[in-house]
């Protein structure tokens, strides 16, 4: 997590009338929004359904036109101190995997020097004012072709919205506005101009050809697919099928600007006990506090929290688990393990054998520590 803070846990009436006026639920949040977010981390930090008075550190959530939207407070380093910001986020569906980050602001002294990587389209008038990155500079420019009317639209609709806050990303749209903003007309009019932008980059995104290596690892897929009983849906790069009686999906994601294979792993029913066990190094950041197991390099590597104490630490303190976890620390920097569901991601291609094997072997592990009966360590 990168220099985040959270507003504290006032109460905030304001807050929850804006939630019922845009018929969005409030949340408990987990995690906290920080730069490189993707929109999957949002949601596995969403925690639980609020109870109780509304408060600013609530998330809210809901749909618009079938487009996962979030409301939400958050701030970011401004010298000594933080800036606090209201943020609307709108889910783009399926994710770009371009590795983007456009932000719409001023071009600066500094870009000059350090703006090599960014990619121009070619107008002044646009390049000036947003700032274009990705992995491939061709694609990205491609993505905003300066001679397309679509894609004009699209590039005019973000310059419109300064001087608010605009940054697009593989997963999502923010929008933002500097302090706290409850106004329901204002905030529904940033949800629609989000969700239009969202929807808007996704199809932009349909009209880029693959390339030779996405054409590749298409067929790959869905050779694996076919091998292991599968569904691929290639335009998501997603593989969904069951693994030891759970539900296993797996995709492609282009997380801080780093190709992915993102696994996510669903228990047939939830464990009897409310627990996170994470480590987590850059975007989403855990508020959880902290239960030392006893493994020293398990508790230098992981967050754990939950509640009773003693019963989360009895649940994971299960030698198996615990080296199989150390393990997944060792390869990746996020990992999330709760009562219903095991989280990781991988710079490798978990449809290669040896990866598959470890994967099974992975589940298998897991769902003895978790449900099955076993003498702790």
């Amino acid at each position: 997590m990168r220099g985040v803070s959270w507003f504290g846990p006032s109460i905030v009436p304001e807050w929850g009338a804006l939630a019922s006026a845009l018929q969005l639920t409030r949340f408990e949040p987990t995690g906290r929004y920080s730069e490189g977010t993707t929109f999957r981390q949002l949601m596995r930090g969403i925690g639980v359904r609020a109870t109780g008075e509304p408060t600013s550190s609530h998330w809210l959530y809901g749909e618009r036109g079938g487009t996962p939207v979030l409301v939400l407070h958050y701030s970011v380093p401004n010298g000594k101190h933080s800036r606090e910001l209201t943020g609307v986020i709108a889910c783009i569906d399926p994710p770009l995997r371009l590795g983007l980050s456009a932000i719409v602001r001023d071009r600066s002294f500094m870009d000059g020097l350090l703006g090599g990587d960014r990619a121009l389209l070619g107008d002044p008038a646009v390049d000036d004012h947003l700032s274009l990155k990705g992995n491939d500079r061709s694609r990205v420019a491609a993505l905003l072709s300066i001679y397309e009317p679509d894609s004009r639209e699209v590039i005019a609709h973000l310059l419109a919205l300064a001087p608010l806050e605009v940054h697009v990303m593989d997963s999502l749209v923010l929008i933002a506005k500097a302090g706290s903003e409850t106004d329901p007309q204002f905030i529904g009019a940033l949800i629609d101009r989000g969700v239009w932008l969202a929807n808007a980059f996704a199809a932009r995104r349909r009209k880029l050809p693959a390339t030779p290596r996405e054409h590749a690892t298409y067929g790959e897929w869905q050779t694996f697919a076919d091998a292991h009983g599968l569904r691929f849906d290639p335009e998501r790069m997603k593989l969904v099928g069951n693994l030891d009686g759970c539900a296993v999906e797996m995709s492609i994601e282009i997380e801080e600007r780093i190709l992915r294979t993102t696994v996510t792993v669903r228990f047939p029913s939830p464990v009897p006990l409310a627990f996170t066990a994470t480590r987590c190094g850059g975007g989403l950041g855990f508020m959880q506090g902290d239960i030392k197991i006893g493994d020293e390099a398990f508790d230098d590597m992981f967050t754990v929290g939950g509640s009773p104490e003693a019963d989360v630490r009895g649940l994971l303190d299960y030698e198996d688990l615990l080296v199989m976890l150390k393990e997944i620390g060792r390869r990746t920097t996020e990992v999330y393990l709760n009562q219903t569901q095991l989280y990781f991601s991988l710079e490798s291609d978990i449809t290669q054998p040896p990866q598959w094997q470890w994967l099974a072997q992975t589940v298998q592990t897991t769902m003895t520590a978790l449900f099955a009966p076993r003498t702790y360590r």
